[in-house]
């Protein structure tokens, strides 16, 4: 198929048993993070779209530590800490492995 009619409809909205048979989970890795991260995790946890947001503090110095704070009191947000700066790699990862272990137990 060419053109037209090739294109395919996207549905950017999720069906209601879209989202009740997901748990999606946004996993973000932040060192010394701008100021609308808040916001973002805000957004992302209203969108409908995901259902818990993990954020992994890459050893951010302690000036940024209002911000995570204030990120913390958002309910279902999870922040985890690395004393030192690791890298985007090793705070996926940090991340990933407590995903796994925390949402593999949640019945299905």
């Amino acid at each position: 198929m060419v053109g037209s009619e090739a294109a395919t409809k996207v549905e950017t909205t999720p069906s209601p048993e879209a989202t009740e048979s997901r748990f999606v989970v946004a996993l973000i890795p932040a060192y010394q993070p701008e100021r609308p991260l808040p916001d973002v995790v805000r957004g992302l946890l209203n969108s409908g779209l995901i259902r818990a947001v993990v954020v992994v503090d890459d050893g951010s110095s302690a000036s940024f530590q209002d911000l995570f704070d204030e990120i913390s009191s958002v309910d279902r947000t999870h922040i985890l800490r690395h004393v030192v700066n690791l890298g985007k790699g090793a705070a996926l990862k940090t991340g990933l492995n407590f995903c796994a272990c925390l949402f593999s137990a949640l019945p299905e």
